[in-house]
C-alpha cells in the first residue's frame, strides 16, 4: 500500500503537477491521521470495555462481603440486644438490701449481662476495591460508601472494645470476688457463692451502670454500621442491574 502511494506521488512530480502533488500529499496525511484516530478510538473503547468488566467484578466482590456481613450482623444484633437487656435486668436486682438474691435469677442474667459480642466482618473484597480498584467505580455514591464502610466498622469496634475492657477489667474481677463460676456452669458446690454480697456491692453496681450507659452508644454504633451496609447493598444491586 505504501509503495502504491509512493508511485502516485512520483508520477505527479515527474509530470510537473506540483499543485496536484501537494493536494494529494495533504490528502494522504489526512487519511493517516484519520486512521490513527480510528485506531486510538477503538483502543479506548476496548480499554473502557475492560474497565467496565473489571468494575462489575469489583462490585460483585464487594457485594459478596456485604451480604455475608449482613447475615453476621443480623445474628449479632439478637445477641447484643439480649446482652443489653439483661444488663438492665441484672442491675434491677442490685441494691443495698437485695429483694431477690435467688440463685436462679442471678444465674439467669449474670452471663449475658457481662458478655460482649465479638463481631468479625468479611472485608477482603472491600479492601481490595479500596486499595487497587476504587478509581474504576463510576458511581460516586458507591465509591464514597465503599471507602467509608471500614471506617464505620472501625468506629463500632472501638466502642465494642471499650465494652470488653469494662467487662474484663472491672465487672468480671468483681464478680469473681463473690461467685464461684463453676456454680453457674456445672452446678458445682465445691465453693459457695455470696449472692447477697454480690448484689449489694455498690462498686459493681456502678460498673454495671457504666455498662448500661455505654451500651446505648454500643448499639447506636452497631445500627449505623448495619444501616450503612444495607444502603450500600441496595446501591450496588441497583448499579449491577445496569451493567
Amino acid at each position: 500500500m505504501i509503495k502504491f502511494f509512493r508511485k502516485i506521488r512520483q508520477h505527479l512530480l515527474s509530470e510537473g503537477k506540483t499543485g496536484k502533488y501537494i493536494k494529494y500529499a495533504l490528502g494522504e496525511i489526512i487519511l493517516v491521521v484519520i486512521g490513527i484516530l480510528i485506531a486510538v478510538t477503538i483502543n479506548n473503547c476496548n480499554e473502557a470495555r475492560k474497565d467496565r468488566k473489571t468494575e462489575k467484578q469489583v462490585l460483585q466482590s464487594v457485594l459478596v462481603d456485604l451480604l455475608s456481613n449482613e447475615e453476621i450482623l443480623k445474628i449479632a444484633e439478637v445477641k447484643i440486644d439480649r446482652q443489653i437487656k439483661e444488663t438492665a435486668l441484672f442491675l434491677e436486682l442490685m441494691g443495698e438490701n437485695p429483694v431477690d438474691s435467688t440463685f436462679y435469677k442471678v444465674k439467669k442474667y449474670i452471663n449475658f449481662s457481662s458478655e460482649v459480642e465479638d463481631v468479625q466482618l468479611n472485608l477482603a473484597g472491600i479492601q481490595v476495591a479500596i486499595n487497587t480498584k476504587i478509581e474504576l467505580l463510576t458511581n460516586d455514591s458507591i465509591k464514597k460508601e465503599v471507602v467509608q464502610y471500614p471506617v464505620f466498622f472501625e468506629g463500632y469496634k472501638e466502642q465494642e472494645n471499650l465494652m470488653r475492657d469494662l467487662k474484663n477489667n472491672r465487672i468480671r474481677p468483681r464478680l469473681k470476688e463473690y461467685v464461684y463460676l463453676e456454680n453457674f456452669t456445672t452446678g458445682s458446690k465445691e465453693f459457695t457463692s455470696d449472692l447477697s454480697g454480690l448484689l449489694s456491692d455498690r462498686t459493681l453496681a456502678n460498673d454495671y451502670t457504666d455498662r448500661k450507659w455505654e451500651s446505648a452508644e454500643w448499639k447506636a454504633d452497631f445500627i449505623r454500621l448495619r444501616e450503612h451496609g444495607q444502603n450500600l447493598i441496595g446501591l450496588i444491586e441497583q448499579e449491577l442491574k445496569k451493567k
